[in-house]
């Protein structure tokens, strides 16, 4: 389904490594990997929604993320928009970039905080209204509804 979503957007890609490891996988390992094999000026951008941004000091080797890549944040509704403690909200202060072109000028150590729609999207809803036999059209690319159709699921 994924593959359906980014067919037609070439800034993104599919990695896979982190299914395919039998060890615990960790954030920034992955991007340490991605950060070898496309090397070190080539930005990175790594997508996360705000929710992941609040409990980002919770995460393993957390503190390395921006030396290997930029945090792209999309909102998320019923969250809170200020990081849990002052130092932490500082941290956040101190990386966000002010514009989107700051991205494309240095390989990584800002964070975007995107201003995307506030669309309250889950698996769940979309199971749900596909039990019910409801549209699914305003939640998901036309490319990914023929492809859960096609492979029948979530069916009644």
């Amino acid at each position: 389904m994924l593959r359906c979503a980014i067919a037609t957007r070439p800034l993104f890609d599919i990695d896979t490594r982190e299914l395919e490891r039998e060890t615990p996988s960790w954030t920034v390992a992955t991007l340490e990997a991605l950060r070898a094999e496309r090397g070190a000026e080539q930005p990175l951008g790594f997508i996360i929604g705000h929710d992941s941004l609040l409990t980002l000091a919770k995460w393993h080797r957390w503190q390395e993320l921006l030396s290997l890549c930029h945090l792209l944040v999309c909102q998320r509704p019923g969250y809170a928009t200020q990081m849990e403690t002052p130092d932490m909200q500082q941290w956040l202060d101190a990386h966000r970039a002010q514009h989107a072109d700051q991205l494309h000028h240095s390989p990584a150590g800002h964070i975007w905080l995107a201003d995307t729609p506030l669309l309250d999207i889950s698996a769940t809803e979309i199971r749900q209204r596909r039990h019910r036999g409801e549209s699914c059209a305003d939640l998901l690319p036309d490319a990914v509804i023929d492809y859960i159709d096609r492979a029948g699921l979530y069916r009644a």
